[in-house]
Formats: structure tokens, sequence, C-alpha cells
């Protein structure tokens, strides 16, 4: 038996050690809470990991101040244990003792024991007494458990002030702010005291706002308030404890009296107005004040004072050397004016030119307020300044003297600052300027660069400058005068560029330098589709001499030839010989043939050529005649529906659709009956007859200018029998752009399959995909753009069950990319199949085709004349011509070529 007993001693504290290593140490927590002062309050200790315990050892420390110890109540799970609970002197802490033959164990978070206590307010923390075996748990060996212990506490939630408001000074009218910050904090009640013992509450209103927020604002405050004292009682809504902040002080200083110069601009030479305005003018009995001004810019004329002023005595003087105006006033009632109100009016006469407007501080009393104890005020003096409103122009590079030959050009330049106009003038004889205008030899007389055309030999020495101004003070300046010196110039024979429309024209050759000729050749080149000679004018002052004229085969030249022994002179300008041409339309140039040497020629009596400037030409139509871009399609109609024909064309400004029923005689058509858009260039018919089957249609596209006329390719009218309409739209896009071509049908009934295809121009459209209407999305589809031009979209359906479609439905849509130009999108009905319909039998359905076209929004630009080269001499002027249809904006470019 012994030896049983011992072995089971040995087991025992082996099995209950097992068993709390495999549950864990006890944890104990003691709680934080928080509560009302003057309430009771209960803490429970809580447990977990709570197993086999059979004694308890607590000591949970508090603060006597704060709490009283006055009960407890145990877990009734340890009720059949012995249980002693003590708080014993000093009172500030708990004491408790536990223990039972029978092991306890609780769950997780089990309340194990319930303090109760008095609570007073304040803080106190729940503190275990971990210095000896105080606090301890036991098995039922006595040994002690493993064991964690969480302390707590206890507080209320009486607010506590963090910042305290502060003391503010402030400017009468400002504005001051008092603020305080605190924890615990849900109420706040600002409170005023004028006398530092009597506190009164404040409302919001008035002067006073944030009166119930921990920020208080006091705007515009006054003198009267200097002194009063401010304080916040801050409170909480729990249990309504509350706590009042220190009390803060408002200092109220009379404001700084503020004299501001205004920044003026005025025109020179005009009356000028300078008002002194002051701010916080209050109570003032004598002012002094000096203003620096310079005698150069401002000249003193006279004063107005302010009339709250004119009781007292004002002295005003602007002595020797002029350069500061001095105001001294004083007054036995002392002046109060509103804020922004003109103090004095000093008044000048502006000469021009910049200068500030600065007071006298360095001198000491030269501005100063007092009041009338002769106290000096505190003051603020703001500076200004006088512009003019605009400044003067300034010539920052003059024109420069200018040699040039005689029929050549000549350019004087100017560069400025602050120059708005310009006006060039002229001084022909040394003494008198002239304004110049534009006229054929002058451009650019009212800009900074002159340019004088075609100089003569007589305006040798005359000279040249500009007047600049501005326009706000209409100040002007002149330039230097730049002289022209004209020398003689090589002889210069020119060749017109002229726009005309189809015709008999005229092509004068002019000559400049034309001195002591002798003989002369040339020779031009000219298109022979465009121009054929047919006849001349000479001038008479060759009628001595001898002359030849002829356009040999293949008519690319036109030759002509001149000897005389009397040499021949001509005024600058003078036509040698006008060339009168039949004129087809169309572009040709009008250009000297310069190689081989002597085919262009001019010499003197000596047969020594002349120095010669050969100026080209051309010729191109006033206006360019229409050209077909896109002729008409043939149209397939049912009868009672709308046919359409429509064309495209570049340089047209009228159309004229004509009708044949036999397809030789033609007859203008008017919007009348079912005819619409006669006289545009889109064609409607509407509810076709039978009766019209087969007639065809064109249209006469003229130009309003030269009256030039092309007619169209004649389409054809098909009108088919009651059936299926299908019908491809006309669209206009911009290049570039994805467009989408919606197939729509009328009386789609009964089709259990069809067959689609359409043809287009590929350099033009490029096919992406396309949607089919969802109603038939039942059958079997296929759709492709075969081919090695890929100039085709086919489409291909065929259902079990028939489909009806509504009047104007998408049958299908074909999706594109447009690179621009146009292109028909057609149906090919030349293919047999290719367009079908069909029911469910298999039987063909009657159908009529309508056409459809892509084009651009806006036509792609033409050009009708293109520029030409031209040979010239170093430092003469050339010029380049180019017309174009539809173009809004030129830009000329050069290229360098490198030899």
């Amino acid at each position: 038996m012994k030896v049983r007993i011992f072995t089971m001693a040995l087991v025992l504290p082996m099995v209950l050690w097992m068993t709390q290593m495999a549950t864990g140490q006890v944890i104990t927590t003691a709680p934080t809470l928080t509560a009302c002062p003057g309430t009771t309050i209960s803490v429970p200790v809580t447990v977990q990991n709570f197993n086999s315990i059979a004694s308890v050892s607590l000591s949970l420390g508090y603060d006597p101040t704060v709490m009283t110890y006055t009960s407890y109540t145990i877990n009734p799970a340890l009720a059949g244990g012995f249980t002693v609970v003590n708080s014993p002197t000093p009172f500030n802490k708990v004491l408790l003792a536990w223990f039972a033959l029978t092991p306890v164990t609780l769950p997780a978070g089990a309340v194990l024991v319930t303090f109760n206590y008095n609570y007073t307010g304040g803080n106190s923390n729940l503190n275990w007494d971990l210095s000896s075996t105080a606090c301890q748990y036991s098995d039922l060996m006595g040994d002690p458990v493993s064991a964690d212990w969480v302390n707590g506490s206890v507080s209320s939630s009486t607010p506590s002030i963090v910042t305290q408001p502060v003391s503010v000074n402030a400017s009468a009218g400002s504005t001051a702010d008092f603020t305080v910050t605190a924890n615990n904090a849900s109420t706040y009640q600002w409170q005023e005291s004028t006398n530092g013992s009597t506190w009164n509450n404040l409302n919001n209103g008035g002067n006073y706002s944030g009166v119930n927020t921990n920020h208080l604002t006091i705007s515009n405050v006054t003198t009267a308030m200097n002194g009063y004292q401010y304080r916040c009682i801050v409170g909480e809504t729990v249990c309504n404890q509350s706590v009042t902040s220190n009390p803060a002080m408002l200092m109220v200083s009379s404001p700084s009296t503020t004299t501001t110069l205004p920044n003026l601009t005025a025109c020179p030479g005009t009356p000028v107005s300078l008002p002194v305005i002051v701010d916080n003018f209050t109570g003032i009995a004598s002012i002094s004040m000096t203003v620096n001004l310079n005698p150069l810019v401002l000249t003193y004329t006279g004063y107005t004072l302010n009339p709250s002023l004119t009781g007292g005595t004002a002295v005003v003087n602007c002595p020797p050397p002029y350069n500061q105006l001095i105001l001294a006033w004083f007054s036995l009632s002392p002046a109060t004016l509103a804020s922004g109100s003109v103090l004095v009016t000093f008044n000048f006469s502006y000469s021009g030119g910049t200068m500030p407007l600065t007071f006298d501080l360095a001198n000491n009393g030269a501005c100063l307020y007092s009041n009338i104890t002769g106290e000096i005020l505190p003051s603020v003096w703001n500076n200004g300044s006088v512009s003019p409103s605009a400044p003067l122009p300034t010539v920052t590079s003059q024109p420069a003297d200018v040699s040039a030959n005689s029929g050549t050009s000549a350019n004087f330049i100017i560069t400025s600052t602050n120059a708005t106009t310009y006006q060039w003038q002229e001084n022909t004889n040394g003494s008198t300027w002239n304004n110049i205008n534009n006229s054929s030899n002058y451009s650019g007389t009212t800009s900074n660069h002159l340019i004088i055309s075609n100089i003569s030999i007589i305006m040798n020495g005359y000279q040249y400058r500009c007047q600049l101004g501005e326009t706000v003070c209409n100040q002007s300046v002149f330039s230097n005068p730049a002289s022209l010196t004209v020398t003689s110039s090589d002889v210069i024979v020119t060749l017109p560029s002229i726009n005309s429309c189809p015709g008999t024209i005229n092509v004068p050759i002019t000559a400049d330098n034309f001195t002591n000729v002798a003989s002369l050749s040339i020779t031009i080149i000219i298109d022979p589709v465009v121009l054929t000679l047919t006849g001349y004018d000479l001038n008479p002052s060759f009628a001595g001499g001898y002359f030849g004229i002829n356009s040999p085969s293949p008519y690319t030249q036109v030759l002509a030839s001149w000897f005389s022994l009397t040499p021949v002179s001509l005024a600058n300008g003078s036509t040698m010989l006008t060339l009168i041409f039949s004129y087809s339309g169309g572009t040709s140039p009008l250009s000297f043939n310069l190689i081989p040497e002597g085919t262009c020629m001019i010499t003197d009596m000596s047969a020594s050529p002349m120095p010669t400037e050969w100026v080209n030409g051309s010729i191109s139509p006033t206006a360019a005649a229409p050209t077909v871009s896109m002729q008409p399609v043939n149209a397939n109609a049912e009868n009672g529906a709308t046919a359409s024909f429509t064309c495209i064309a570049v340089n047209a400004s009228a159309y004229q659709w004509q009708e044949s029923a036999n397809g030789t005689s033609w007859s203008n058509i008017t919007n009348a009956g079912d005819y619409s858009g006669a006289t545009t260039d889109l064609l409607v018919i509407s509810n076709v007859s039978a009766g019209i089957n087969g007639y065809l249609y064109r249209c006469r596209i003229t130009e309003d200018v030269c009256n030039q006329a092309v007619l169209t390719d004649p389409a054809t009218l098909t009108v088919v029998s009651s059936g299926i309409i299908i019908t491809i739209p006309n669209i206009s896009s911009c290049p570039g752009t994805a467009v989408s071509f919606p197939l729509t049908v009328q009386n789609f009934t009964d089709v259990a399959s069809f067959s689609i295809t359409t043809n287009f121009n590929p350099a033009v459209l490029t096919y992406t995909g396309y949607s089919l209407n969802p109603a038939l999305s039942g059958g079997f589809t296929v759709v492709n753009c075969p081919g090695p031009d890929f100039n085709q979209v086919k489409a291909a359906w065929f259902s079990l069950s028939a489909v009806n479609l509504p009047p104007g439905a998408t049958l299908i849509t074909f999706n594109f990319n447009y690179s621009g130009g146009s292109s028909f999108v057609s149906f090919d009905l030349v293919t047999e199949g290719n367009c079908a319909f069909s029911n469910i039998l298999g039987d063909l359905l009657p159908a009529g085709w309508i056409n459809g076209f892509m084009g651009p929004t806006v036509p792609l630009i033409n050009i009708n004349v293109m520029p030409t080269g031209i040979s010239a001499l170093a430092g003469h002027a050339v010029f380049f011509d180019c017309l174009a249809t539809y173009a809004t904006a030129f830009q000329w470019q050069e290229r360098i070529l490198l030899t």
C-alpha cells in the first residue's frame, strides 16, 4: 500500500504539470473603465486558461483618493471553496484568498471575481501586486501555476484643458481670436467680463462668432473693448462635467493713420490731379505733409482740401527749387474722415516722363499727425508714382540709305519700341515732306517696312523718313531721313503674267532702260495647245527698221527680230511689241528661250550685245474649266420609288441636269413634278414610273467667270417591277477616317437567302468588316473581300426560316477605312448570281438595286497654275505665281541646291 500511495503521489503532480503545459499559463486581466464621479462601479477580473486551479491569491492595488472598496462577487464555480476578501489599511488594495479541495476550471474570458467600489472621480491605476506571492495560483498539490497579469485603470470623462487661451493685442476695427484646446470636451461656452469679476455667456451675432466652439472670433473690435477678458467653459455631456479655462485679455490699440499717394498715368501736356487718400483718420488736430517732386515732370498749379478740414488753417507751398510740395494744417476741432477719403488733391501740369511720388520721411517732422493734446499719432505713409499713359515711341534702328538700279525695288526698314502707327514720307525737293500712300510703286507705307517697286531714274536723290506714333496720347517722333540713289541698269525685257478667259488676248512685251538699241532677237516659248499666234502690234518707234515674226511648226515658239540703221530709245515701261493670241484655256508659259546664245539678244550700233535681263511671264485661266471627278451611274428603282443621280466636279459653280428619252435629244430638267435638285449635283426623281424606264440623265456643269462648261457621261434609269429595293447610301467624309455603308431594304418579305456583291475603288476604300441585322442571326452568313485588288465585298446568307424586315431596315453594314478621293460603291449586276434574293423555295425575288458613292467632305485642292522657272540677274526682283482651286492657305518654300 505504501508503495502504491507513493507512486500515486508522484503521478498526480506529473499529470497536473503536463495538463498546464498543454493549456498555457493563466492570464488574469483587470479592466480599463470610465465612470462618472459619485457612482458605484464594478471591476470584473477575467481569466484565460483557468484550468484545474485549487487555490488563488490576488492583490489588486488602487488609489483610495479616487475610489473606495465596498464589496465583491465571486464566480459561482468557486462557491464550493473557501474565500476571504479584505481591503486593509491604508485601503489602497483589495486582497483575495481562495482554496478548494476540488480543483476548478473556468471557460476562457470568465469573470473570476468582481470588486465593487464607490468612485469619487479622477484617475486610478488597477495594478496587480507582483512584488511577492500576493498574486498566485496553485494546483491541488500546492504547486504554483504559471500566470500572466494584465493591469487596468479607472478614469472619468472629465474634460481637461491642454492649451489655455492667451491674451490678444489688436487694432481697432480689426479681428481678434481666442482659442482653447481640451481633451474629453464636447461642449464649449465662451464668456466675457468687462470688469474682471462678472462673467456673461456670449451669443453668436454682432461682433461675435464661434462662441460654442473652441475658437472665438471677435470682429471689428473697438477701443471700448480694451481690457475685456474672455474665458471658456469646456464640458462633456456624459457625466455633465465641465472645467473653466484661464481668462485671457483683449488689448485694443488705436490704428495707424495710413496716407497713400496713387500711381497715376497721364498723357504729356495734360493737367493731372493727385488725390491723397487716408484711412483711420480719427481725431486729427494737425497735419504736416511733404511730398518730393521732379519739377521737370510735374509743375504744381493748386490744391483742393477735403471740406471737413476747411474749419482749420491750411498752408500749401511749393518753394524753389520746386522739388517739394508742403502741406501744413491745424484746427482746434479734431477731424475724423471715413477710410478711403481724399484728404487733399494736388493739381499739376504734366510734362511727360516717369517719376516716383514719395513722402519726405527722412526729415523729422516733415510727415506727421497729432491729436488735440499735441501727441504724435502712429502713421503709415505709402508712396506712389506718375508715368505716361503710353510711352513715347523710340527708334532703335534708323532707315539706311539705298542704292538701286532703275526698274528694280528699294527697301527702307525701321525698328522701334512702343510704336503702334507708322507713316512714311517722301521728300522730292530737299525741303518739303509729303505722306506716301500705297500704290503701284509703293507698299508698306503704314508699316515699318517701305517697299518701292519699279524705281525710275527720276527718283535719284529722293529722301524717305518715317513718322512713328502711338494712339493713346498721340505722341510721335520722326526717324532720320534716308536717301535713294538710282543708277542706270541693264535693259529689262518683261513678259506679263496674265489671267484670262478663253478667247483673244493681247500679250504686251515691255522694256526698261531701252536706249540706243539697233537690233533685237526674241524667242518666246508657249504651249500650242493653249495659245495660237494670230497677229501682232509693233511699237511705231521700230517702223524705220526691218521687222519679222514667225511661229514655226510645232508652234511651240514665237520668233521675232528687228534691226535698223537708226538706233531706237524707249521710255521705261514702254511696250515694244504686242503679241495677239487665240487662247483656248488652260495654262501656258510665256518664257524667253535663252538657249542657244543669241536666241534672245539686244545689240547696239556696233553690233555688241547689250546686258539684258529677261523676265518671264505666263498665261492662265481666270477660272479653271470644270472637270468631272465622279460621273453619274446607272440607277435601278422600283415603280413608285425614288431614284437619284449624282456627280462630283472640280471648279464647278452651276449644275443643270438634262434628260433624254432616245439618247440623241436632250432637254433641261426643271424642279417640278417628280424632279428636284435639277440645278445641284444631286438629281432626285421621286415616284418613278414605268414610262421613264430607259431614260438617260446627264449634267451640264459650268463655271461663272468664263462660262466654260463640261457634260458628264449619261446614266440610265431602269424602272423595275414591285419587289425588294436595296440601297447603298451616298457618304462624304474626311480622308483617314473610318466609314460605314448601311445597306437598307424595302419590301423585304419572306426572304430565305441573298447574295450581295458591291464594287468599290481599293485606292479609296479598304474593307475592314461588317455587321448583320440581328433578325438574320439564325441563318448562315459568309462575308469576304476577295480578289487580288480587294475591290469587292461579297456577302451570302441563307436560312431555313424566311425573314421579314420593316421598311428602311438595315440589312447589312459594310465598314471601310477611307483614304481620300472618290469611289462608286455599286452593286455587281453584271455577274449572274452576284446580286439576288430568293424565298424558301429557292425562287428568285424581283429586286431593285440603288448604288451609292464615297467622296470627300471638302474637295481636294487642285493646282491650276504651277510656278515656272525664272532666270534673273543678281539684285533684281523675281515673281512666282501659283493658282489653286479650293485652297484656303498658301506657304511658299525654298530649296537651295548646292553645286
